[in-house]
């Protein structure tokens, strides 16, 4: 679930923050100003929450500048530039957003019990993934620099993070991954200010345990997730995703071996369901997208095109269905007609959450 599109977009504003802070020294220079309508344009395509982190360019204005006004019209001109470039991505997103629109975004008439419950998942999520000796580190650098540079990378941390709350209800934290970078040059800053009286040989000695200390819950999270990712200390909604609920993927591989071990009869198509979860289309299309006998056919079980397709392919052969969760469920075994339904396993999560369903469609073929 974290291969996801996260990572770009945290990289895309990390370039979008050099790019300001270059460009306010030297308002007239067209490379920066190029290099932020790029780096604002490709997060927009990464993804569309782009929009509650590019505030910080023009926020860039509180650091010294001479020409801060000359800076303010080229930020202004560079991100009306993006969105114009990234337009496709935003219509898309306006044309099919219902979906995301109903989970994500906050309802004004809501009372303010949804603000609270998403700064609580924000303070969850900060203190496992950010941690708190890095928060630490964070206010002492800002506290001990004192000048605009900081506290411009300050606000630019904190202010996507209230945007979030005000406007969103519960999100994944991997939506405040781009706030990172401003947080992590924030703390290099404080530590090197604070080494900078030291000697050179004493300074990167400190400057090197500093950073360790800092480190040392991360680190301690990182060495949880390779060894036993169930012990690592997740917030409660990212324990339910990564570990122990449905969209986990539990029961996935397993799931990719049996239809392995199908194939050994000859080539096979299977049909997997995308009207639940995605969980079994992407993983196992990550799974088996290289096995050369099974062809992996993704299609909503609940719409008669995709079950008249599997009944005409099992009326050739014998294929396979496999069914995620679903909200409502789906009797898939007496929507298919003509045909005969086996249901060959159940991949269930302990506890009853999950529960995938291999089914053959159609008659066996002769071993």
């Amino acid at each position: 679930r974290l291969a996801l599109s996260d990572g770009f977009l945290a990289a895309a504003i990390a370039g979008v923050m050099l790019s300001a802070r270059v460009l306010i020294d030297d308002p007239r220079r067209f490379g920066p100003w190029f290099g932020l309508v790029a780096a604002a344009a490709l997060a927009i395509v990464s993804k569309v929450s782009a929009l509650l982190f590019l505030p910080a360019v023009p926020m860039a204005a509180i650091m010294p500048a001479k020409g801060r006004r000359a800076f303010l019209v080229a930020s202004a001109l560079a991100l009306a530039t993006a969105l114009a470039c990234s337009s496709p991505m935003l219509w898309f997103f306006a044309a099919n957003s219902g979906e995301i629109v109903a989970q994500h975004l906050a309802d004004p008439n809501l009372p303010g019990a949804a603000l609270w419950a998403t700064l609580r998942d924000i303070a969850g999520w900060l203190h496992s993934y950010f941690g708190i000796p890095t928060l630490a580190a964070a206010a002492a650098s800002l506290a001990w620099l004192r000048d605009g540079r900081a506290l411009w990378l300050g606000v630019s941390f904190a202010l996507p993070l209230a945007l979030f709350a005000l406007l969103s209800e519960p999100w994944s934290a991997r939506y405040i991954l781009p706030a990172l970078p401003p947080l992590l040059i924030l703390i290099s800053g404080g530590i090197e200010t604070a080494c900078a009286r030291m000697n050179s040989g004493r300074a990167s000695l400190a400057a090197l345990a500093l950073a360790f200390a800092i480190s040392l819950q991360g680190l301690v999270f990182g060495v949880q997730l390779v060894k036993d990712p169930s012990t690592a200390p997740f917030p409660t909604d990212d324990r339910r995703q990564l570990v122990s609920g449905w969209p986990a993927g539990y029961g996935v591989r397993e799931a990719a071996l049996r239809l392995e071990r199908e194939s050994d009869a000859g080539p096979t198509i299977v049909f997997v369901d995308t009207g639940g979860t995605r969980t079994l289309s992407t993983s196992l299309a990550v799974l088996l997208a290289r096995h050369p006998r099974l062809t992996l056919v993704e299609g909503d079980f609940a719409t008669s095109a995709t079950r008249r397709a599997i009944a005409e392919e099992a009326g050739k052969r014998a294929v396979f269905a496999i069914l995620g969760p679903r909200t409502p469920g789906l009797d898939f075994r007496s929507l298919i007609e003509g045909v005969p339904v086996e249901r060959i396993e159940v991949y269930e999560r302990p506890g009853g959450e999950w529960a995938a369903t291999l089914f053959r469609v159609g008659v066996a073929s002769p071993r």
